[in-house]
């Protein structure tokens, strides 16, 4: 949908075989229209037509060919590699979604890529640590321009019981006003790491399949580098009591 009218629009998609590549989509709104086909591995370039009045009758040939790739590098503010730094690309015009993960090394490298216009963030999509950036992909292959992000800090969540016995498989939420949401799961000895955290005051709540539960705030000044943190959940029974 593009233009005055989009609001009429109805979304279509049809499977179109190699076989019998030709293809017909009746019965449109007048409206406009992006067009473009996708396959694996596969890209063509989206058109824009307007269906009106004296034009409902509109023949497009959709051309595929392999779709492209995209790769880039994050460091820290310190000049370190961001390692395990989610990269996402949002297409603006389809509205799907590419997302990556940085390596040890704090490269990325995103396949599959369409041409369109994008959104790029680094880290949480909804919160990222660095101003969201446009970009209009058109191509094979594009080295993304290395980016550096702000100073952030790491945290150890120990989760562990009434008797400090470690708790594996708590669900743990945290969010803050200023800062990306994270949801994690407890692994080997109860432990659960957070990084790439903004300095801010983040609420954590934890849940277990067993009933215990536990809330609390932790203040983050982002210099931390896996400060450890040990959070006792109780079910509500031993907390009631404990009162």
């Amino acid at each position: 949908r593009f233009l005055e009218g989009a609001g009429l629009a109805e979304h279509r998609e049809i499977e179109v075989l190699a076989s019998a590549p030709e293809f017909a989509i009746e019965d449109l709104p007048q409206a406009g229209y992006r067009i473009y086909a996708k396959a694996p591995g596969m890209n063509s370039r989206i058109s824009e037509v307007a269906l009106v009045k004296d034009s409902s009758k509109i023949y497009k040939i959709l051309e595929l060919r392999p779709a492209g790739s995209l790769d880039g590098a994050v460091r820290s503010s310190s000049g370190e590699p961001a390692a395990m730094l989610r990269v996402t690309l949002d297409d603006l015009l389809t509205g799907e979604r590419l997302s990556a993960e940085t390596d040890l090394s704090g490269n990325w490298r995103l396949e599959g890529v369409r041409d369109s216009k994008y959104r790029v963030c680094f880290g949480h999509p909804e919160n990222p640590l660095l101003p969201p950036e446009e970009l209009d992909f058109k191509g094979n292959v594009l080295r993304y321009p290395d980016r550096t992000i702000p100073q952030t800090g790491s945290l150890l969540l120990r989760i562990v019981d009434e008797d400090s016995q470690a708790i594996v498989g708590a669900k743990l939420r945290g969010w803050s006003k200023a800062a990306s949401p994270f949801d994690l799961t407890t692994g080997i000895n109860g432990i659960a790491r957070v990084s790439y955290l903004l300095p801010g005051s983040y609420h954590v709540e934890v849940e277990h399949e067993s009933g215990r539960e536990a809330s609390t705030t932790l203040r983050v000044d982002g210099t931390e580098k896996e400060r450890m943190y040990q959070i006792v959940c109780r079910t509500k029974k031993e907390d009631a009591l404990r009162r």
